[in-house]
């Protein structure tokens, strides 16, 4: 099992994401699908807005056929490290066809 990120609140494994927030929970990262990144208000609201340090970024997937907040941070910097880490361990999952060759 490769470690992709390791922080207060979250961990990013080739196997697990685990948020570790104030509702703690483990999503296994080979069923986690369509996932996105989202400002609650919209974007355009968000630039509007005359205190954008207190925007909140937000990811968002479907796992197991439903939509669940992965993980959430007013921090861009430490948001970004999470996505990134999450990008690079969806990477090394094989798809699904490939793997019964």
């Amino acid at each position: 099992m490769r470690l992709y990120y390791r922080g207060r609140e979250a961990v990013v494994t080739s196997e697990l994401f685990v948020r570790r927030q104030t509702s703690p929970r483990q999503f296994a990262i080979r069923e986690l699908q369509n996932v996105r990144i989202a400002v609650p208000g919209g974007l355009v609201e968000a630039l509007f807005r005359s205190q954008l340090s207190t925007r909140e970024w937000a990811l968002w997937a479907d796992y197991r056929g439903r939509p669940v907040a992965l993980y959430s941070s007013p921090d861009e910097r430490v948001f970004n490290q999470v996505v990134r880490a999450l990008r690079r361990a969806l990477e090394e999952v094989e798809p699904w066809d490939l793997q019964a060759a």
